[in-house]
Protein backbone atom coordinates (compact mmCIF):
# COMPACT_ATOMS: atom_id res chain seq x y z
CA UNK A 1 0.00 0.00 0.00
CA UNK A 2 1.39 3.49 -1.29
CA UNK A 3 0.67 6.82 0.17
CA UNK A 4 1.66 9.44 -1.37
CA UNK A 5 1.57 13.50 -1.68
CA UNK A 6 1.58 15.56 -4.37
CA UNK A 7 4.57 14.91 -6.88
CA UNK A 8 5.27 11.93 -5.44
CA UNK A 9 1.87 10.64 -6.16
CA UNK A 10 3.20 10.84 -10.06
CA UNK A 11 6.26 9.02 -8.68
CA UNK A 12 4.61 5.88 -7.28
CA UNK A 13 2.56 5.98 -10.83
CA UNK A 14 5.74 5.69 -12.84
CA UNK A 15 7.50 3.37 -10.24
CA UNK A 16 4.92 0.84 -10.61
CA UNK A 17 4.36 1.28 -14.19
CA UNK A 18 8.43 0.62 -14.79
CA UNK A 19 8.05 -2.71 -12.23
CA UNK A 20 5.44 -3.58 -14.08
CA UNK A 21 7.56 -3.52 -17.56
CA UNK A 22 11.03 -4.13 -16.47
CA UNK A 23 12.41 -7.31 -17.00
CA UNK A 24 13.71 -7.92 -13.57
CA UNK A 25 11.57 -10.21 -11.41
CA UNK A 26 12.00 -8.77 -7.93
CA UNK A 27 11.05 -5.28 -9.89
CA UNK A 28 8.26 -6.78 -11.00
CA UNK A 29 7.27 -8.40 -8.10
CA UNK A 30 6.65 -4.40 -6.13
CA UNK A 31 3.74 -3.84 -8.62
CA UNK A 32 2.30 -7.44 -8.57
CA UNK A 33 2.48 -6.51 -4.43
CA UNK A 34 0.52 -3.70 -4.53
CA UNK A 35 -3.02 -3.53 -3.40
CA UNK A 36 -3.63 0.31 -3.10
CA UNK A 37 -2.59 3.49 -3.66
CA UNK A 38 -3.92 6.72 -1.25
CA UNK A 39 -3.11 10.18 -3.56
CA UNK A 40 -3.42 13.07 -1.23
CA UNK A 41 -3.26 16.62 -3.25
CA UNK A 42 -1.37 14.58 -6.39
CA UNK A 43 -2.10 16.39 -9.88
CA UNK A 44 -2.72 13.83 -12.03
CA UNK A 45 -3.82 15.81 -14.14
CA UNK A 46 -1.36 19.04 -13.98
CA UNK A 47 -1.49 21.93 -12.31
CA UNK A 48 -2.23 25.66 -13.47
CA UNK A 49 0.51 27.10 -10.87
CA UNK A 50 3.18 25.11 -12.69
CA UNK A 51 2.84 28.23 -15.16
CA UNK A 52 4.10 30.55 -12.32
CA UNK A 53 6.45 28.13 -11.21
CA UNK A 54 7.89 27.98 -14.84
CA UNK A 55 8.14 31.93 -14.51
CA UNK A 56 10.06 31.82 -11.30
CA UNK A 57 12.56 29.14 -12.32
CA UNK A 58 12.88 31.29 -15.19
CA UNK A 59 13.75 34.17 -13.14
CA UNK A 60 15.77 32.29 -10.57
CA UNK A 61 18.13 30.84 -13.54
CA UNK A 62 19.46 34.28 -14.40
CA UNK A 63 21.43 34.21 -10.99
CA UNK A 64 21.96 30.23 -9.91
CA UNK A 65 20.87 26.96 -12.64
CA UNK A 66 17.87 25.62 -11.69
CA UNK A 67 15.95 22.43 -13.04
CA UNK A 68 12.68 23.22 -13.97
CA UNK A 69 11.81 19.56 -15.08
CA UNK A 70 9.47 18.94 -12.23
CA UNK A 71 7.76 22.06 -12.81
CA UNK A 72 7.49 21.54 -16.86
CA UNK A 73 6.02 18.00 -15.73
CA UNK A 74 3.05 19.77 -14.23
CA UNK A 75 1.99 21.74 -17.08
CA UNK A 76 -1.27 20.67 -18.21
CA UNK A 77 -0.34 19.83 -21.73
CA UNK A 78 3.00 18.03 -21.15
CA UNK A 79 3.81 15.33 -22.58
CA UNK A 80 5.69 13.62 -19.51
CA UNK A 81 2.42 13.59 -17.91
CA UNK A 82 0.17 12.42 -20.29
CA UNK A 83 3.03 9.51 -20.45
CA UNK A 84 3.03 8.89 -17.16
CA UNK A 85 -1.00 8.85 -16.79
CA UNK A 86 -1.31 6.55 -19.84
CA UNK A 87 1.33 3.63 -18.29
CA UNK A 88 -0.13 4.29 -15.08
CA UNK A 89 -3.94 3.93 -16.70
CA UNK A 90 -2.62 1.06 -19.08
CA UNK A 91 -1.81 -0.72 -15.82
CA UNK A 92 -4.85 -0.36 -13.64
CA UNK A 93 -6.70 -1.52 -16.90
CA UNK A 94 -5.01 -5.18 -17.13
CA UNK A 95 -5.21 -5.16 -13.28
CA UNK A 96 -8.75 -4.87 -13.33
CA UNK A 97 -8.95 -7.57 -16.38
CA UNK A 98 -6.58 -10.11 -14.46
CA UNK A 99 -8.86 -9.75 -11.34
CA UNK A 100 -6.35 -7.82 -9.23
CA UNK A 101 -7.14 -4.29 -9.10
CA UNK A 102 -5.52 -2.11 -7.29
CA UNK A 103 -7.85 0.44 -4.35
CA UNK A 104 -7.41 3.57 -5.09
CA UNK A 105 -8.36 6.88 -3.12
CA UNK A 106 -7.64 10.29 -3.59
CA UNK A 107 -7.68 13.44 -1.16
CA UNK A 108 -8.14 16.62 -2.62
CA UNK A 109 -7.56 19.86 -0.68
CA UNK A 110 -10.51 22.70 -0.28
CA UNK A 111 -7.95 25.41 1.54
CA UNK A 112 -6.08 28.35 -0.86
CA UNK A 113 -3.01 28.22 0.00
CA UNK A 114 -2.07 31.85 0.07
CA UNK A 115 -4.37 32.85 -3.04
CA UNK A 116 -5.01 29.87 -5.28
CA UNK A 117 -5.60 25.86 -4.53
CA UNK A 118 -2.72 24.17 -6.19
CA UNK A 119 -3.94 21.39 -7.14
CA UNK A 120 -7.52 21.86 -8.06
CA UNK A 121 -10.21 19.19 -7.08
CA UNK A 122 -10.22 18.44 -11.27
CA UNK A 123 -6.43 17.68 -11.04
CA UNK A 124 -6.30 15.65 -7.92
CA UNK A 125 -9.12 12.64 -8.23
CA UNK A 126 -9.04 9.99 -11.13
CA UNK A 127 -12.43 9.36 -12.63
CA UNK A 128 -14.23 6.24 -11.33
CA UNK A 129 -12.11 5.60 -8.40
CA UNK A 130 -12.82 6.96 -4.70
CA UNK A 131 -12.33 10.63 -3.69
CA UNK A 132 -12.76 13.05 -0.67
CA UNK A 133 -12.25 16.29 0.61
CA UNK A 134 -10.09 17.20 2.97
CA UNK A 135 -9.88 20.69 4.94
CA UNK A 136 -6.26 21.64 4.31
CA UNK A 137 -4.12 23.16 2.25
CA UNK A 138 -1.23 21.84 -0.18
CA UNK A 139 1.68 22.11 1.88
CA UNK A 140 0.13 21.53 4.81
CA UNK A 141 0.68 17.91 6.16
CA UNK A 142 -2.68 16.14 5.03
CA UNK A 143 -2.00 12.73 7.10
CA UNK A 144 -2.49 14.01 9.92
CA UNK A 145 -6.51 14.71 9.04
CA UNK A 146 -6.56 10.92 7.65
CA UNK A 147 -6.80 7.29 9.33
CA UNK A 148 -5.50 4.63 7.17
CA UNK A 149 -7.04 0.82 7.98
CA UNK A 150 -4.82 -1.81 6.43
CA UNK A 151 -6.41 -5.66 7.10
Amino acid sequence: MFVAHSLGGLLVQRALTMSRDGRHAHLQTIERSTVGICFLGTPHHGADLAKWGSFLADIINIVKKTNSAPVDLLKRDSEMLRDVQDGFHNLLEKRKEAGTRIDITSFYETLAFVRPIIVPQESATISGELSYPIRANHVVSCASDIIITVN
